[in-house]
């Protein structure tokens, strides 16, 4: 799966979001991440959804890998008009590309406060 109506991974052997130094599932083929120096080493991967009462549950699985990633993120690109609200199980999250990034507390919100700062392709 390439993208799943706009969730992707990004998993960055230098912890920063930087093109050139990650394996990505957009734009994957046969459920091989691409990466950005090799599109043909990157490891394999499987993302799994399926509802659950009012809830969008997920799996992500990557590897085997043969390198250290300092971070895999999961960014959620969803359209408004589907997806208003988030919620899951942590005490913490983070906001990025927003004019106000960092971290926030608590484990659910709407998407209504959060600023868009970054262009994201084909959303509303």
């Amino acid at each position: 799966m390439a993208s799943a109506n706009g969730i992707d991974l990004i998993a960055s052997q230098s912890g920063a979001d930087i093109q050139g130094t990650n394996d990505l599932s957009v734009g994957a083929k046969s459920g091989v991440m691409t990466a950005d120096q090799d599109p043909q080493r990157g490891p394999p991967f499987k993302l799994t959804f399926w509802r659950q009462t009012s809830a969008l549950r997920f799996r992500a699985e990557v590897g085997p890998v043969n390198r250290d990633y300092v971070t895999i993120s999961m960014p959620f690109d969803f359209e408004r008009q589907f997806v208003d609200r988030f919620a899951f199980k942590a005490a913490r999250h983070r906001l990025e590309c927003t004019g106000v990034d960092g971290p926030r507390t608590g484990s659910a919100t709407t998407y209504a406060p959060i600023p868009r700062a970054c262009p994201i392709p084909g959303g509303v």
